[in-house]
């Protein structure tokens, strides 16, 4: 589909049928001449998982092994750098991530 010169990408777009937990989805094909985008139950938008239903269990469970994998490099690198760079790379790399997930897992389970 070709309009105001933009082309969507039939194999890289995703819709997501947002719904109540509990409620049964019903998967309505949706495309343009013949081509078909797929349904998701998650998908990352703006760098956040999002799932269906609107809970944030897929981005904690996007977020964590990220997470582990700072832990570890840090933890390598820690006889080789002074201090200030170890800061430096935790608050670029960890410090944000875990504070991000901090809040995803508290407003999760506030909710449920």
């Amino acid at each position: 589909m070709i309009d105001n010169s933009l082309l969507l990408n039939y194999e890289k777009t995703q819709y997501v049928n947002f719904t109540l937990r509990g409620t049964v989805l019903h998967e309505a094909p949706i495309g343009y001449n013949n081509h078909f985008i797929s349904n998701s139950a998650s998908t990352k938008f703006l760098g956040e998982m999002i799932e269906n239903a609107l809970s944030w269990k897929a981005h904690i469970n996007h977020l964590l092994p990220k997470l582990c994998l700072v832990c570890h490099s840090v933890r390598t690198i820690k006889p080789f750098m002074c201090q200030e760079h170890l800061k430096s790379i935790y608050n670029s790399y960890f410090h944000s991530g875990a504070t991000l997930l901090i809040e995803s897992m508290s407003f999760n389970y506030r909710k449920e």
